[in-house]
């Protein structure tokens, strides 16, 4: 991956898996609904498996893997956006 993305792009998709599961992971914590605590469980083992398939192939130009991926990335940001918002009124 190194040699197709380069450090930058490395840097970027560090930062962005990283930030992904951070939103996961807070969902699962402090979430009182259980539907978006069980989300946050499924979107971290998906970004879990993610990272070590990575060592073997490039698993985000899946299109099936891909698609499921940025499903679930979608909804776990809005499930965070909208238990942050509401956290701050």
């Amino acid at each position: 991956m190194l040699g197709y993305f380069g450090i930058v792009g490395m840097g970027i998709y560090a930062v962005m898996i990283w930030r992904l599961f951070r939103a996961s992971s807070w969902l699962i914590k402090f979430s009182p609904e259980p539907e978006y605590r069980r989300l946050g469980v499924i979107f971290c083992s998906i970004v879990v498996f993610t990272i070590f398939y990575n060592f073997i192939e490039r698993i985000l130009q899946i299109r099936g893997f891909s698609l499921y991926f940025w499903l679930f990335a979608g909804l776990v940001i809005n499930a965070y956006n909208k238990h942050q918002h509401h956290r701050i009124e």
